[in-house]
C-alpha cells in the first residue's frame, strides 16, 4: 500500500504457455508527485478499456498516458517507445484485425 505502481502488460513469450504479468513501480505514494497519480490512475482505466476492446475510449485514455509519460520522461519523446505508444499501436491494430471471442488480453509475442 505504500508503492505506487501500474500494470504494464500481460504476455505470452515465446517457447511459454503461461502468461505473465510485469508491473512498473512509479515510485512512493507519500512522495508520488500528481501528474504520477494520474498516471497510474489513468493508465489503469485506460488498460481495461484495451481488456474489454474498447478501442477508441483506450485510444483517447492513452493518448493522454501518453503525455503524462512523456512528462516523466521528456528526454525519451521520440527516441524510445512508451507502454501508451504501444498499446494505441495495438488498439489500431485490433481494430482492424479484432482478436478472437475468446480473447483474454494477454499478448503473445511472436519473437524474442
Amino acid at each position: 500500500d505504500s508503492f505506487l505502481w501500474r500494470e504494464l502488460d500481460t504476455v505470452k513469450v515465446v517457447g511459454k504457455s503461461v502468461a505473465v504479468t510485469t508491473f512498473e513501480l512509479l515510485g512512493l505514494k507519500s512522495e508520488a508527485e500528481d501528474y504520477l497519480q494520474e498516471l497510474s490512475i489513468k493508465f489503469t482505466k485506460a488498460l481495461k478499456l484495451y481488456k474489454q476492446q474498447s478501442w477508441d475510449q483506450a485510444i483517447k485514455l492513452f493518448k493522454e498516458t501518453l503525455e503524462l509519460e512523456y512528462q516523466r520522461f521528456p528526454t525519451l519523446k521520440g527516441v524510445k517507445t512508451n507502454p501508451s505508444e504501444i498499446y494505441i499501436k495495438r488498439c489500431q491494430d485490433y481494430q482492424e484485425l479484432p482478436p478472437p471471442p475468446e480473447w483474454d488480453g494477454v499478448f503473445t509475442l511472436t519473437s524474442k
